[in-house]
C-alpha cells in the first residue's frame, strides 16, 4: 500500500516572504532636519524654526516661553489609538492588501495632519497679554502659520533605534 501526500501551499509561502521580507522601518514626524534649519519668520533671523519648536515643545529655563507641547503631549494621548492603527494596517500588509510602505506612508500621514490639528485647535496656556497685543491673537504657536506647516514625516531605515 502507498500513501500520497499532496503539499497545498495555500498562501503560506507568499505570507512568510511578505512578513519576513519587511524591513526594519520606522516614521519620523515632526519639524525635521530638512525644514528645522530654515529662519524662523518673526525672530528677525535670529531663531531656526527649530529652535522655536524646541523652546515650545520644552518651554524655557528662563520661564520666558512655557511648555505647550505640541509632539510629546499629542503622542502619549494618542498612544492607544495609534498602536491600534497600526495593528489594523499590519494585518492588511500581512494580507497581501498593502504593502509595508503603504502602511507608513498612512501612518505617518495621520500623525502631521493630527499634530498640525492639535496645534491649530490651540495649546495652553495661551499667550501673554504683551504677545497678544504684538501678534493679536491669544492662541499659540500660530502667528505665521510656519511652524504647523512645516510638521512633516520620513520613513527611515533601521526602525526606531536612532
Amino acid at each position: 500500500m502507498s500513501v500520497r501526500i499532496v503539499d497545498r501551499d495555500n498562501g503560506y509561502a507568499a505570507l512568510v516572504k511578505r512578513v519576513f521580507g519587511m524591513k526594519k522601518l520606522a516614521i519620523a514626524t515632526g519639524i525635521l532636519a530638512k525644514d528645522g534649519q530654515a529662519t524662523a519668520a518673526g525672530s528677525k533671523g535670529k531663531l531656526t524654526l527649530v529652535e522655536v519648536a524646541t523652546f515650545n515643545e520644552f518651554g524655557t529655563s528662563d520661564g520666558h516661553v512655557p511648555e505647550r507641547s505640541f509632539i510629546r503631549a499629542w503622542f502619549d494621548a494618542e498612544e492607544p489609538k495609534l498602536r491600534e492603527m497600526l495593528v489594523t494596517l499590519m494585518q492588511r500588509a500581512i494580507k497581501g492588501d498593502m504593502t509595508q510602505k503603504q502602511v507608513l506612508d498612512q501612518m505617518g500621514a495621520y500623525c502631521v495632519g493630527a499634530i498640525q490639528q492639535r496645534i491649530a485647535d490651540g495649546i495652553p496656556p495661551e499667550n501673554a497679554p504683551r504677545t497678544i497685543a504684538r501678534k493679536h491673537s491669544s492662541k499659540p504657536l500660530i502667528n505665521t502659520g510656519q511652524l504647523r506647516s512645516a510638521i512633516s514625516y520620513e520613513i527611515r531605515e533601521g526602525g526606531g533605534e536612532s
